[in-house]
């Protein structure tokens, strides 16, 4: 996914002008551009002006002026082209990255998040290390990288104790990335996918904290997550993106769920100050990351950090934080 963005104020610029039809659908109406849809959004400025946020889809496998409607200058470009950086050194990866880069440094056009910088996001073990340097290792659940043919006597080396979750060491960008098992007892270390990394499964009273960064803007909402597990045999395989197993799919005869007034809080500068750590660590402005607390100790852990969630929970908020985002960086031109 490749958006561009540009920018006007109302009412400009002149009414009549090519800058004017390029609202949704209209900027197909000149033959000479063959380009992407063109879709805008109004946003108030910290000036309290109202601004048209333009946003351009466009194809990186080919060169992107072309792609452009007439006259058209972009503040920023902003991807999500994790497969390609995954696979960077094939050919065809190589030549779309090539192609963001090469318009950007051509007319002074911001790439938001480097594919160098978001690279590190690409292996869950990079990911640990990442976070252990910027948080501290007791803010990060223990891991080992498990190779294929390992066995019980790695996971007893690197100190990790059952359950423990198992996680395809490619965080994005293949079919398999977040295809992950719980582990409860060692006969669930037969036959795990190779490439992956054993982490420390924490009981968190089922609530996971999802967070979203959005340059300086940090917003958390909680989600139902995998219950707390004690015992268990084997393993049991799922995928993150959907559903979560529950606590009957565990084998447990009962469960008894957390009272609503015992939930745990993450408080505020809490979130914020590993927003930022991770922010500076990674230099990544478009990120999300997971918190769990723990049901025994309540202590605040990092489970998982990854590129350009969905931000499904705050669409409405989005392009105004965008607005924000790019004024805060400079990217934003006054009104023209």
């Amino acid at each position: 996914m490749t958006e561009s963005v540009t920018e006007s104020s109302e009412g400009t610029p002149s009414e009549g002008s090519e800058e004017d039809d390029m609202s949704e659908g209209s900027a197909q109406t000149d033959e000479s551009w063959e380009g992407g849809q063109v879709w805008e959004t109004g946003v108030q400025g910290k000036d309290r002006k109202e601004r048209i946020l333009k946003f351009i889809n466009i194809d990186p496998s080919y060169p992107i002026p072309p792609q452009l409607p007439p006259n058209t200058h972009l503040h920023c470009l902003i991807h999500k082209l994790t497969e390609d950086i995954l696979t960077s050194s094939s050919p065809i990866s190589s030549s779309r990255l090539s192609n963001l880069e090469t318009y950007c440094s051509q007319n002074k056009t911001t790439l938001i998040d480097p594919p160098s910088s978001v690279a590190h996001l690409m292996n869950r073990d990079t990911i640990q290390k990442k976070l252990t340097k910027c948080l501290g290792r007791e803010k990060v659940p223990k891991w080992i990288v498990f190779e294929e043919g390992g066995g019980e006597e790695d996971v007893e080396e690197g100190g990790l104790e059952y359950p423990i979750i198992c996680k395809p060491l490619d965080a994005a960008g293949t079919p398999g990335s977040h295809r992950m098992s719980i582990i409860m007892s060692p006969s669930g270390l037969v036959s795990l996918p190779p490439r992956s990394i054993l982490q420390s499964y924490i009981n968190h009273s089922s609530l996971l904290f999802k967070t979203y960064v959005l340059g300086s803007n940090v917003r958390v909402f909680t989600r139902k997550s995998l219950p707390d597990i004690k015992g268990g045999e084997g393993r049991l395989e799922f995928d993150s993106q959907k559903e979560y197993p529950g606590w009957k799919d565990f084998g447990m005869d009962s469960y008894e769920e957390v009272k609503e007034e015992d939930k745990p809080i993450l408080e505020r500068g809490v979130y914020e100050e590993i927003a930022e750590r991770i922010r500076e660590e990674f230099g990544v402005s478009l990120f999300g990351f997971d918190v769990v607390v723990g049901s025994g100790d309540g202590e605040v852990r990092v489970v998982d950090v990854n590129y350009f969630p969905s931000y499904k929970e705050m669409l409405g908020e989005v392009p105004g934080l965008l607005r924000e985002f790019l004024e805060e960086k400079g990217e934003v031109a006054e009104p023209y």
